[in-house]
């Protein structure tokens, strides 16, 4: 999922082949309210992403950050033993885990 701010102020969003910065695209937004759709693409918005360590999951939930929190901690109540990190895609060191990894205790095996 890619997040954009239009030269609208509105926010677009796509699920696949994002245009380019400056790329004219038609705002859905403008266009229920009886503006002119047709805008420009200014900038990228800052898209969270929910990524699991221990196996392939992984979420974006574009601008929406409670989202993200929620999916991590879901995907970590089900799977207690993952190591689920949310944060902001694309900037390193942004990701913060989401409980603690399950470890297995070696004398009990």
């Amino acid at each position: 999922m890619f997040t954009f701010v239009l030269s609208c102020n509105h926010i677009g969003t796509y699920l696949v082949s994002p245009p380019r910065l400056g790329d004219e695209v038609s705002c859905m937004t403008c266009w229920r309210l009886g503006r002119d759709a047709n805008v420009t693409v200014d900038r990228p918005m800052d898209s969270w992403r929910v990524r699991c360590e221990t196996c392939h999951y992984s979420r974006d939930t574009g601008a929406d950050r409670s989202g993200a929190i929620r999916l991590a901690s879901k995907h970590y109540a089900r799977f207690p033993s993952h190591d689920v990190q949310y944060g902001i895609r694309g900037k390193a060191k942004s990701y913060r885990r989401i409980g603690t990894p399950v470890t297995q205790d070696p004398l009990l095996f």
